[in-house]
């Protein structure tokens, strides 16, 4: 069966339900996505926006379909997840979205809130405060410090204001200090 005609019938299978989700990713069981995961299982250094691109024709959506593949390993679907942040756009906003608003009810793993919240942060800047400043009153003190954390690298001065704003009412030694440093390091 020629590849394109295997990515339609793949198309159209999903579009009527008839083929689940997890199977429809195995149109990228090819080349690029097997480039890709062994991109995201580098060790000494991230890889840059560059070599994804240079593996694969739209990295952005074999990244997408890695990071909703259960099939995949926890570690490369995190990876995944945390490489997104280099092609920011509004589905990988979403995914972003998504994983910060399970990170309440802990139906997500603590690595991919942190990633998400990263990911907001350098994908989008102080546009995305909406977004994270909420988890400043996150139970869970890891949350938080990723937050004052990302915030203080590209929050701008609203983010430098909501993180003193804060710091009456964080309770927390280490996530105060952390405010105090970051609320004066946003330029």
């Amino acid at each position: 069966m020629n590849n394109h005609f295997q990515r339609a019938l793949v198309a159209v299978l999903v579009s009527t339900g008839l083929l689940i989700s997890t199977v429809a990713f195995a149109h990228h069981q090819e080349p690029e996505r097997e480039n890709i995961t062994t991109l995201l299982r580098a060790y000494d250094a991230f890889p840059k926006a560059t070599a994804f691109k240079s593996v694969a024709e739209d990295p952005r959506t074999v990244l997408l379909e890695i990071v909703a593949d259960d099939s995949e390993p926890e570690i490369i679907r995190l990876q995944a997840l945390d490489a997104l942040s280099l092609f920011p756009d509004a589905d990988v906003r979403q995914v972003f979205r998504k994983v910060v608003a399970e990170s309440w009810d802990h139906s997500q793993a603590p690595r991919a809130t942190h990633n998400a919240i990263n990911g907001l942060m350098f994908g989008w800047g102080e546009a995305a405060l909406d977004d994270v400043l909420p988890l400043l009153s996150h139970p869970d003190l890891q949350v938080r410090l990723t937050v004052v954390h990302a915030v203080g690298k590209s929050g701008g001065d609203a983010g430098r204001t909501a993180l003193q704003a804060q710091l009456n009412d964080e309770k927390d030694p280490y996530v105060r200090e952390a405010i105090q440093i970051h609320a004066k390091s946003i330029r």
